[in-house]
């Protein structure tokens, strides 16, 4: 019962992270496609996004870097855009770095809440009926 109310939470959690989460405009589900359902591991309910590893600059910001140009060209052409689009964007990331979406932060923080607002012995005693 205990390992459901921790999962409600990160399911609510999830979803609110999910619906605040940069979509790609082209064809495929970009960063959408990477969160993987809330697990225990060790103890812990997790979820988060796996082997996309533009969603930590996406979400915290980054300095300005230049980054590399093919998954950028693999983006632009998901979204209808030429090869030159990917070369601009690359520029504008090395002169002002990436502005933080926050995504995943804003799911921790509903998650928080949904456990704070739900009370866990009340919670676990209702399962136990």
């Amino acid at each position: 019962a205990i390992e459901k109310y921790l999962k409600t939470g990160a399911d609510k959690g999830m979803g609110v992270a999910m619906d605040a989460t940069p979509v790609d405009r082209g064809a495929g589900a970009g960063l959408l496609s990477g969160y993987f359902e809330p697990e225990t591991v060790n103890g812990r309910v997790m979820w988060g996004i796996r082997d996309m590893p533009h969603a930590r600059p996406q979400n915290e910001g980054t300095r300005p870097y230049w980054p590399p140009i093919d998954p950028l060209k693999d983006w632009a052409s998901r979204i209808g855009m030429d090869e030159s689009f990917a070369y601009y964007v690359q520029w504008k990331i090395a002169q002002d770095g990436i502005e933080p979406k926050r995504f995943i932060d804003k799911g921790v923080e509903a998650q928080r809440s949904w456990y704070r607002s739900h009370d866990i012995d009340a919670f676990v005693r209702r399962e136990l009926r």
